[in-house]
């Protein structure tokens, strides 16, 4: 009777032990690849895949091929198959990433919005939010991949929101494509409001100025602030011509437009009525182009030689021309209306101006007008608003390295990014997802920052950077400072190990109570 009562005991500890201690299962490790097969064999090469519990992906009968995920073992057996030709991985193919193009960078433009270059947009840094461009073109592909979440208010006439030419959807490109991961980025970041006017059709032929000027009072009516025209003619109008000053001087639009592409000294039309911006085009050296116009009607120049932006069906393009430059200038005066937005369109204007840089013949020029657009600097973008740091400085503990910092003061301050580079990489690493606050925002006082670095690595040397963002979005770097990594000294245990396994210890203490449980019966059931 003693030998059943301690054979039950044994049975129920096995089967206590069995359900807290899960057997282990060998994880089959699956592979993908496209395996090609001798002509007639097709048939039976997918039955010894399907036997064997492959997944197929696709065939293609006219290479005689197939695409699988198959195990390690089926893949070997494969390779045994004298019908098999050849067997290589299926490797990837990853999305092209998001190209910045030159244009951005020469007119300044993502220093105003990404001070860092870091492809996040900077907190507090004017993007031309709550500022609309109308822009007077062949109308735009709405659907395009870079102008989904763009702020697109609308369109004049029906058909608008295609474009079968593809001009306005690559300019429209350059003024507001997204910062995203495709395509191309903007001279602002896709956060601009866009109105479309289409008055040129499938072939890009001309039209009126009658037709232009009804375009411009849809602009006028849809709310824009700015009209961006990469459009030329080669006669004045009068009533054209007044109603560009009405535009201006009434209404406080801004107007734009190209200053024509067959070279020479020839006016074009609407850029160079006085109310208009006239626009010449640079190459990536800052030259003017050969076929932009050079008149004492330019303005303003801004890159338009091999400008690569958004196009008709879904695609990307390059393309030349004052037409290429004039969107540059359109998205500038955007910024520059969201970081001033009490100015007036005259103010606008010599903002833009005053802050070009100087090309050619020193001062105003028939070639460069007052030179080169630079966006940051009309943005106010001149010295950044430094954090004065009291100390930033690393620490070791039980769980990786502690970074402090204490600021002096914190006067048109947002926050901070913190960043890592091991000594023997070289490449820097944000350590924040986002950015890190100002404590006190605003005020002439300072604070104590603690961020706990969990991820460094033992033994590792590492340096620490800390930039601080003022209120314009600009960035000033502090550091580095270098840190040793060590070994952490304290291990916490838990009584389970992860995914369903239990730890060494676990199944110690649990071998150990179960032990004490059959003693504690047995000498019951002796006693």
């Amino acid at each position: 009777m003693k030998q059943v009562n301690i054979l039950l005991v044994v049975c129920i500890l096995a089967a206590f032990v069995a359900a807290v201690i899960p057997t282990p299962v060998a994880a089959q490790e699956e592979t993908r690849v496209i395996i090609q097969y001798r002509s007639n064999e097709r048939a039976s090469v997918l039955q010894q895949l399907q036997s064997a519990g492959a997944v197929v992906n696709y065939t293609f009968p006219e290479i005689n091929a197939v695409a699988v995920t198959l195990s390690a073992q089926t893949l070997n057996a494969m390779r045994a198959n004298s019908d098999i030709l050849a067997i290589e991985p299926d490797e990837p193919r990853y999305m092209t990433g998001q190209v910045v193009p030159y244009g951005v960078d020469a007119v300044a433009a993502r220093s105003v919005w990404d001070a860092n270059y870091d492809g996040v947009i900077d907190a507090g840094a004017p993007t031309g939010e709550n500022v609309t461009i109308c822009i007077i073109d062949s109308g735009i592909q709405r659907s395009h991949e870079d102008f989904q979440n763009v702020n697109i208010i609308g369109g004049y006439p029906a058909g608008w929101d295609t474009d079968n030419y593809g001009h306005g959807t690559h300019v429209a490109g350059t003024i507001a494509a997204m910062n995203n991961t495709l395509g191309v980025v903007g001279v602002t970041p896709g956060t601009v409001s866009l109105y479309i006017v289409k008055v040129f059709g499938d072939s890009g032929t001309w039209t009126y100025a009658s037709t232009l000027i009804d375009a411009t009072y849809k602009c006028r009516d849809a709310g824009a602030k700015i009209i961006s025209m990469s459009l030329e003619g080669a006669n004045f109008s009068s009533i054209e011509n007044y109603v560009f000053n009405q535009l201006y001087n009434t209404n406080g639009i801004l107007s734009v437009a190209a200053a024509g592409n067959s070279g020479g000294t020839a006016y074009s039309y609407p850029a160079s009525y006085d109310a208009v911006i006239s626009v010449g085009a640079v190459d990536q050296n800052s030259n003017v182009a050969s076929f932009s116009r050079r008149n004492d009607k330019v303005e303003l120049v801004a890159p338009g030689v091999s400008i690569f932006s958004t196009y008709k069906n879904s695609s990307y393009a390059y393309m030349s021309g004052t037409s290429m430059a004039t969107p540059h200038v359109s998205a500038a005066a955007a910024l520059v209306w969201a970081a001033f937005p009490g100015m007036t369109v005259a103010e606008v204007r010599a903002q833009l101006q005053n802050t070009a840089l100087d090309l050619g013949v020193a001062g105003r020029d028939t070639s460069y007008g007052y030179g080169l657009l630079q966006t940051y600097e009309a943005t106010g973008g001149m010295d950044p608003t430094a954090v004065d740091l009291v100390r930033f400085e690393g620490s070791v503990s039980e769980t990786g390295i502690g970074v402090v910092w204490e600021t002096a003061m914190e006067v048109d301050h947002v926050g901070f990014h913190l960043y890592r580079m091991a000594e023997t990489e070289g490449l820097w690493t944000r350590l924040n997802t986002e950015m890190i606050p100002a404590q006190v925002m605003g005020d002439a006082s300072g604070a104590v920052y603690n961020f706990a670095d969990t991820t460094a690595e033992a033994n590792v040397t590492y340096l620490y950077r800390l930039d601080d963002v003022d209120t314009n979005g600009k960035v000033t770097t502090h550091g580095p400072i270098t840190v040793m990594g060590t070994q952490p000294s304290a291990v916490s245990l838990s009584g389970f190990a992860a995914q369903g396994t239990a730890s060494p210890m676990a199944f110690s203490l649990v071998l150990v109570a179960a032990l004490g449980m059959v003693v504690t019966l047995f000498s019951r059931r002796n006693a």
